[in-house]
């Protein structure tokens, strides 16, 4: 159904887009047509901003002048410090290989260790690493429920 008894359009995108195409001669010619147009104009704006969102920002690294973390997208070479009294700028994969190194040693939890090396570029869930230990291709450290970096990152380059 694309309209009620009234003749206007059902309430959904599809509906009112046929209702509106429907009339596009008379709407051009009635008084209120420059109003209507900026209205549609809008409305079509809005619904591309709400749908056209740019991607996930993930942590670029720490600034260098303030100490705070840095958020940027995937893919930048530099981010800059959001902290508008600071005009600090990180060298997105010097900050993440220095990380990475610092951290190979580190024993996390599935969870954290995923959490983390998601953050510095190596996408994994807990559920994967959990899985390679259950299937002994991952040795948990001190016999524990933690895994090291270096140990998940090898599976990740490997798998």
């Amino acid at each position: 159904m694309i309209a009620d008894e009234r003749g206007c359009p059902d309430d959904t995108l599809p509906a009112m887009a046929a209702w509106l195409r429907g009339r596009v001669e008379v709407i051009r010619h009635h008084p209120a047509a420059a109003e209507a147009l900026d209205e549609i104009t809008a409305a079509v704006q809005e619904a591309e901003r709400a749908v056209d969102l740019p991607g996930a920002s993930m942590l670029a690294g720490t600034c260098p002048e303030c100490g705070r973390p840095v958020y940027a997208r995937e893919g930048v070479r530099t981010a800059r410090c959001h902290d508008d009294a600071c005009d600090g700028e990180v060298d997105v994969h010097e900050w993440r290989t220095e990380a990475l190194h610092r951290l190979n040693a580190a024993a996390l939890p599935a969870a954290d260790a995923a959490r983390a090396l998601t953050a510095l570029g190596h996408t994994v869930t807990p559920e994967r690493i959990r899985q390679w230990a259950r299937r002994g291709k991952l040795t948990p450290a001190d016999g524990a429920r933690s895994y090291y970096l270096s140990d998940v990152r090898n599976l990740l380059e490997t798998s």
